[in-house]
């Protein structure tokens, strides 16, 4: 990959609203110049050529057969994002995508795949990786202070209409699905940042509120990483409270709490000895918190977008960076997609009649059951199920210990599933 020691001249594809804010954040960006900028409507080519010095162009060939032209920035629709990078890429271009990188696995794999037989950069759009809570977090994990992350849970809501800013931000077509693709795909990365890559992940999704088919407007995620930890998503289009997301970090001495807005970092250090809480800091940024509310959040998004290029061109120069690079957005969308796989879930066992179902070892009731250690369970189960199962009776009696069915559900979903099923197979042969 070529590195650089000048200024490195960027081209931007698309001047739609996020476009426009690419554009005055790469005018900002130390160490960077706008050579040209590329789009086909008419009207918002204009407003490119009459607010920025670059010259503007409908045709992306022109832009892309330009030798000073060394990135671009893609700021398009997400379903023309593999072909706008793949372009790029082949001519020689490093790109910085914009999120989603693309809406559905198989062009984003293909990304991937062509920059590393390309030999330049991918980058992903994910600009909440440079906000200050963040950034501060990240700080606080590399000095130790938090331990071994044990969990991370995040959270990405807005109340839909308004905040639908493109009609086609709930077309599954164009972007690959609905809340989780939109804005939960920001939260997506997040907890990728913190939790590192996940062996397993499932998801369920709904579409009940503002029923677009195919365009979830509730989505969630649960994950596994190959080490045990486990990281929880959920995307809304329904926060009738507004605007915000959040990331929970959980670790072995502390955890972290980062939300916006407003922009706030609360930092929880665990209990010593018999205290029931640990101390507790909250970091508020208030030089931030200041501009944000004098400028508007448009310039908070600019701040974390110049932050994002500084970090993009780190990487071409050889250096350190944490932005997402391409690897990071196919697995974001992996993520994210979890929930669109149809997946069986076994439905609840259903009795006619009266009937308790009962654990026959005379080990717990409703009060202590969920203490109970499921593989003596087990153990006294299948060393003896003739005798247990005849201690069974249809009053839900078992050594004087009632078992409620709604104790049932919660231990076959939390415990052991192979035994259960084992119980509910024989009472019904």
């Amino acid at each position: 990959m070529t590195t650089f020691g000048r200024r490195i001249t960027f081209g931007l594809i698309g001047y739609g609203a996020i476009g426009a804010l690419r554009a005055q954040a790469l005018e900002h960006t130390p160490g960077v110049r706008l050579g040209m900028i590329a789009e086909p409507v008419d009207e918002r080519r204009a407003a490119a050529a009459a607010k920025h010095r670059a010259p503007t162009t409908r045709a992306l060939d022109e832009m892309l057969a330009d030798p000073q032209i060394d990135a671009v920035v893609v700021s398009t629709p997400p379903n023309l994002h593999h072909a706008h990078c793949v372009a790029a890429l082949r001519a020689g271009k490093h790109v910085l995508c914009e999120k989603p990188l693309a809406p559905t696995l198989e062009q984003a794999r293909d990304m991937v795949a062509v920059a590393q037989a390309c030999g330049k950069a991918l980058a992903t759009g994910f600009n909440y990786r440079f906000y200050p809570g963040v950034m501060r977090a990240r700080e606080l994990i590399a000095q130790g202070q938090l331990g071994e992350i044990v969990y991370v849970k995040s959270y990405a809501g807005h109340p839909g209409g308004p905040e639908f800013t493109h009609a086609w931000v709930h077309n599954p077509e164009i972007v690959g699905g609905g809340a989780l693709m939109d804005n939960g795909i920001h939260v997506a990365d997040l907890t990728l940042h913190f939790l590192g890559t996940f062996a397993a992940s499932c998801g369920l999704r709904s579409e009940s509120v503002w029923q677009f088919a195919g365009s979830e407007d509730n989505g969630f995620v649960l994950a596994r990483s190959e080490d045990g930890r486990i990281g929880m998503l959920h995307a809304s289009w329904s926060a009738w409270r507004g605007y915000q997301w959040r990331v929970e970090v959980c670790a072995t001495k502390g955890a972290l709490e980062i939300s916006y807005p407003p922009m706030l970092l609360l930092h929880y250090e665990r209990p010593d000895g018999a205290a029931k809480h640990g101390r507790r800091r909250l970091h508020t940024f208030p030089v931030f918190q200041i501009q944000e509310r004098l400028r508007s959040y448009r310039w908070t998004v600019v701040q974390s977008l110049i932050a994002e290029q500084v970090d993009f061109v780190a990487r071409l120069q050889g250096k350190t960076f944490v932005g997402a690079t391409g690897a990071d957005g196919l697995h974001a969308v992996e993520l994210a997609q979890s929930a669109y796989r149809d997946v069986t879930v076994a439905a609840p066992v259903s009795h006619t009649g009266h009937f308790e179902m009962v654990i026959p070892f005379g080990m717990c009731n409703h009060r202590n059951f969920s203490n109970a250690n499921p593989s003596i369970l087990r153990d006294r189960f299948y060393a003896n199920p003739a005798e247990s199962l005849n201690s069974l009776n249809t009053s839900g009696q078992a050594f004087g210990t009632r078992f409620y069915a709604k104790c049932f559900r919660f231990y076959w979903i939390r415990e052991d599933c192979v035994l259960v099923n084992h119980i509910v197979d024989t009472l019904r042969s």
